[in-house]
């Protein structure tokens, strides 16, 4: 299966695509493959999958870069949203307007799909929380920081906010 991924043009500063297999990834369990990336206040909405080792599972991550970042002018300051149980990070990429704010103060803003491989109401989503919630503190605090270390230029500084059940997380 191909999808899309984005290729910056470093004369004209466009945004083209091309496909790739997700096979492409050399090491699947320590890289990070590009999913989609989409244009948006001058800085770039992308989707990267890769697998969490502490979790056991691969994850989806909507990463925003603002135009600090993708330029490499400095390195930016990353902030970690996490959605509630019925909410992905697709949907709060597409259907928000954080990215303006995050290219005005030059900060990455990083939203895991934690939670959207729980199936079944709230109460049974909450019971594999409850399962897997040491692996997700670990993947949080020590995984995801030292993955966005290694693909993009962060500083040692990040903050984390949540809405609904990923609030009570963060």
């Amino acid at each position: 299966r191909q999808r899309q991924m984005c290729i910056r043009d470093r004369y004209t500063q466009r945004i083209t695509s091309s496909t790739f297999t997700p096979s492409s990834c050399i090491q699947p369990y320590t890289s990070v493959c590009p999913c989609a990336c989409n244009k948006a206040f001058g800085g770039e909405q992308r989707r990267y999958r890769h697998h969490a080792d502490s979790l056991h599972r691969p994850l989806e991550v909507a990463v925003y870069l603002p135009v600090a970042s993708l330029l490499k002018e400095r390195p930016c300051t990353a902030l970690y949203y996490l959605p509630g149980l019925q909410t992905s990070a697709r949907l709060v990429a597409s259907q928000s307007d954080y990215q303006r704010y995050a290219n005005r103060y030059d900060t990455i803003l990083v939203i895991p799909d934690l939670f959207n491989i729980y199936q079944g109401d709230d109460d049974a989503r909450i019971g594999q929380y409850v399962h897997e919630r040491d692996a997700l503190d670990d993947y949080l605090l020590e995984e995801l920081p030292a993955v966005l270390r290694a693909h993009l230029a962060t500083t040692g500084g990040r903050g984390i906010m949540g809405y609904g059940f990923g609030g009570t997380l963060a």
